[in-house]
């Protein structure tokens, strides 16, 4: 038992994951203390900034179960933002967001690379993985079929898949 109950508690302090349906993982009675949830010691500058970067700091004191399903998306990426895990799994991160809002959440998984962090984003938002993505691993029934680089051969392996004729 314990060979398996260390490596979960390893995972479980090294990894965040953000859910497609965030109304299952939003528990406090504000936006603020919902960023914060779990932090032993919150910086309140890193607070500000993380509101401020998800475009949700005018939103700071509402109740998360109030605010939209973007605003909802928006919230629970700022928390996986903010607790500083090195394993970050998104799945359908751009759900419910519009296209201004989805560009900024690109603009910081970007800000979020490094090569200390590893992010997973699980998508069928094609416009987003070209926008948001270096690589693509497609699973299929939880079997490993593709596995490529964004470059342009993968660029035509992601067009297959997605049906798009074009060349690089």
């Amino acid at each position: 038992m314990d060979e398996i109950a260390a490596p979960l508690k390893k995972r479980l302090a090294t990894s965040y994951m953000v859910m497609q349906e965030v109304n299952h993982q939003l528990f406090t009675d504000s936006v603020e203390e919902e960023i914060v949830l779990g932090v032993r010691e919150p910086s309140e500058d890193r607070l500000k900034q993380v509101l401020l970067q998800m475009d949700i700091a005018t939103l700071k004191e509402r109740h998360p179960m109030t605010l939209s399903g973007g605003q909802k998306q928006r919230v629970a990426i700022g928390a996986a933002v903010f607790c500083g895990k090195t394993i970050l799994v998104f799945d359908e991160p751009t759900s419910g967001l519009d296209f201004s809002h989805m560009m900024q959440t690109v603009g910081l998984l970007e800000q979020l690379k490094s090569p200390d962090i590893y992010i997973f984003v699980i998508t069928h938002d094609y416009e987003f993985i070209l926008s948001a993505c270096d690589e693509v691993i497609e699973i299929e029934n939880g079997t490993l079929k593709n596995d490529y680089l964004l470059d342009c051969a993968g660029l035509q392996k992601l067009r297959a898949f997605y049906s798009i004729n074009s060349n690089c």
